[in-house]
């Protein structure tokens, strides 16, 4: 980390979690990149699920840009990842396949209380309880201390 970075990070309190990327289920090739569905713990201790999309040419032995792309909120917490891999949603969001074709690696994971981190289970369609559930989530943490 460079010392200005540093600097940052300590002021603002800031640990990145050392978590380790876990892959489920076979690799889906798509128009100009690779799309993996993978897993990793977060800060608090969940398990959040993610897309990581890989550009289709790239070489196992070339660095690569990355980037972490999240979802918008917009009240739909139907969509996450899917939204920003291109499988649900507002196309116009789609920035993961967009960012890979060009080269950029892209990990998009779901939000808390988002796609497949309902309380109501996993999934891409509307639910009646979502927004309450999002609200008691973020409430819940609050009160604890985490984010």
């Amino acid at each position: 980390m460079s010392d200005l970075r540093g600097k940052l990070a300590r002021k603002l309190g800031f640990v990145a979690a050392e978590a380790e990327l876990e892959p489920h289920g076979d690799p889906v090739q798509e128009d100009g990149h690779v799309r993996r569905a993978v897993r990793f713990a977060g800060a608090e201790g969940d398990d959040v699920p993610a897309w990581l999309l890989e550009p289709a040419d790239a070489g196992r032995d070339t660095p690569l840009p990355g980037v972490v792309v999240h979802h918008q909120h917009n009240e739909q917490h139907h969509l996450g990842k899917a939204e920003v891999a291109g499988l649900a949603g507002e196309p116009l969001q789609a920035f993961g396949p967009a960012l890979a074709r060009r080269g950029v690696v892209v990990l998009a994971p779901d939000s808390i209380c988002f796609e497949d981190r309902r309380p109501s289970g996993p999934g891409t369609e509307p639910r009646e309880g979502d927004f309450i559930e999002h609200l008691k989530e973020a409430s819940y943490r609050l009160r604890r201390g985490g984010c």
